[in-house]
């Protein structure tokens, strides 16, 4: 649903991409990074289950932040359909 709001959206409302995303270099490109994943405490590398917790409470946020993009931008696909006629 959202990819869908987003696509009808953008297409009658013409706006500036979004930035690109930094990226970071560690020189080894293909570990696995063991910073922290918005943890407020730093977490052991064997620590599996924790940062696993950790990932699926903020995958859970990001989840509801989208939930709450995706009315606003049906809301603006509202007021872009309503004003053109």
């Amino acid at each position: 649903m959202l990819v869908g709001a987003v696509a009808s959206w953008s297409s009658r409302c013409r706006v500036p991409p979004p930035p690109a995303l930094p990226t970071t270099s560690t020189g080894d490109e293909h570990a696995m990074s063991a910073d922290p994943i918005g943890e407020s405490m730093r977490r052991t590398d064997d620590d599996v289950l924790g940062r696993l917790a950790a990932i699926d409470h903020r995958l859970h946020q990001i989840s509801t932040q989208l939930a709450t993009m995706g009315k606003l931008l049906s809301r603006l696909d509202e007021i872009c359909t309503t004003s053109k006629h």
